[in-house]
């Protein structure tokens, strides 16, 4: 069965009236070691909400419908600067970098028009020292080991079906 999500997504994508905008793609990185990297597919700077997206181009595919695993996306730079590079070169995966995306209009850029998002950088493939393609999606909190506790039978013997003494 396929997913739902994206189907009402691309539902509401193509019935979303353009009437001539120009639709944009914002992605705002966030890591606890450094400021918000802000980018923007487009030709040129924008201002949206008070923050500045510096344009950078990039290709960004859905998510994907397979079944038995978490939708996930990929975006993809063929030429960073210096402090996107940075960034994503530092990925651990206890720390990993959190994406922000936000599609809207370029002649309004303070209001969210579509959808916005927030996803975890999941792996990064280097195509070269300046082209990266990331794939981006929730964290797998399901496949996260929980720790191991001790449970001793005699303190809990109801757990267990010994006796109660």
């Amino acid at each position: 069965m396929a997913r739902s999500l994206l189907t009402v997504m691309r539902a509401a994508i193509n019935g979303f009236s353009l009437d001539g905008e120009v639709p944009l793609l914002t992605l705002e990185y966030q890591h606890s070691t450094i400021a918000p990297i802000r980018v923007v597919h487009n030709t040129e700077d924008i201002t949206s909400n008070g923050n500045l997206y510096k344009a950078m181009p990039f290709d960004a595919k859905m998510m994907n419908e397979e079944q038995g695993t978490l939708p996930t996306s990929q975006i993809s730079y063929y030429d960073m600067d210096l402090e996107l590079t940075t960034l994503i070169r530092s990925i651990t995966p206890d720390n990993p970098i959190k994406v922000k995306g936000r599609l809207l209009l370029a002649s309004q850029p303070d209001n969210d028009q579509v959808t916005s998002w927030t996803w975890t950088v999941l792996e990064t493939i280097w195509n070269s020292e300046r082209a990266v393609t990331m794939k981006i999606g929730p964290r797998a909190v399901l496949k996260t080991q929980f720790p191991i506790h001790t449970v001793d039978p005699g303190k809990c013997p109801g757990i267990f079906g010994g006796k109660i003494t």
